[in-house]
């Protein structure tokens, strides 16, 4: 890994580096050293390219870190181009520069934007960490700590806009999804891309939970609903929702909250209702 990231480093390096020593030659005939400040913008798109196509982190986050980079920075640079290079004088921080710089002016903005090459790779590190991270989805990592398997039945409650079900309806094609929400407006929104996507797997239903259920899967539930959870799966057989058949219980609700921000799962203590949260294996 550290050699990856190294690897990385020294071909953005170079790369930021080669474009700043373009851009200086450019403005030699053109006096006018605010060209650098385009190349700074259009550097940090660079680097965020350079650093999705070498890192070998996970594809999606990489893919999105490059586009982010490039909007922003292409956005930037093409806006600073037109407004302070084509068609502008020098800007009066730079004719001082060179007022307070005296002789030797090309070998000095030489490393005036060089320096501004070593900027960019200083601030573009957030992308290099975030595109070599290999840490999967939080999705898929909820999952993996509830133990789910294809095949189960499964139940979320409170399934909001739908990102978790719908992602477990995809990648687990032999289990059943109850997704429970209370909102109707959720509901016709996951179905409609449950339909979209060819999912036949996943039921929405919009009720209320009185008694417990199968393995439920929760994000961002508080920790008494799911102490209360926990505690009404050890004396009660299933859930009926709306008629619906009801479904073998298990003991333990699997939960992300805000003091824990990977998914956790809540266990039931052996008497009371009351239940702790702890890092799941």
């Amino acid at each position: 890994m550290t050699a990856a990231i190294l690897h990385a480093l020294i071909i953005g390096t170079t790369s930021v580096c080669g474009l700043m020593l373009v851009l200086w030659l450019i403005h030699l005939p053109l006096r006018n050293a605010a060209i650098v400040e385009a190349g700074w913008a259009g550097g940090l798109a660079l680097l965020g390219a350079i650093y999705a196509a070498t890192a070998g982190g996970y594809p999606v986050r990489s893919l999105l870190i490059a586009a982010m980079a490039a909007l922003w920075g292409l956005r930037l640079g093409i806006f600073l181009l037109f407004t302070r290079v084509i068609g502008h004088r020098e800007e009066g921080r730079y004719v001082q520069l060179r007022r307070e710089w005296g002789g030797n002016l090309p070998l000095k903005f030489l490393l005036f934007f060089q320096f501004q090459a070593l900027l960019c790779v200083l601030l573009s590190v957030t992308f290099l960490v975030a595109a070599f991270n290999p840490r999967p989805r939080l999705l898929d990592l909820t999952c993996r700590r509830a133990r789910l398997e294809d095949g189960q039945d499964v139940l979320e409650l409170g399934c909001g806009w739908g990102s978790l079900s719908l992602y477990m309806a995809g990648h687990y094609p032999n289990s059943r999804i109850l997704a429970v929400s209370n909102s109707r407006s959720q509901k016709q929104f996951i179905d409609a891309e449950a339909a979209r996507r060819g999912l036949t797997n996943l039921e929405v239903a919009t009720a209320d939970i009185t008694n417990s259920t199968p393995r439920a899967v929760s994000i961002a539930w508080s920790r008494w609903k799911c102490s209360n959870i926990c505690a009404t799966t050890r004396s009660c057989c299933g859930v009926s929702l709306r008629g619906r058949a009801r479904m073998p219980c298990c003991s333990y609700t699997y939960l992300r909250t805000a003091a824990s921000p990977t998914p956790s799962k809540c266990v039931a203590p052996p008497t009371g209702w009351r239940s702790t949260s702890s890092p799941a294996a």
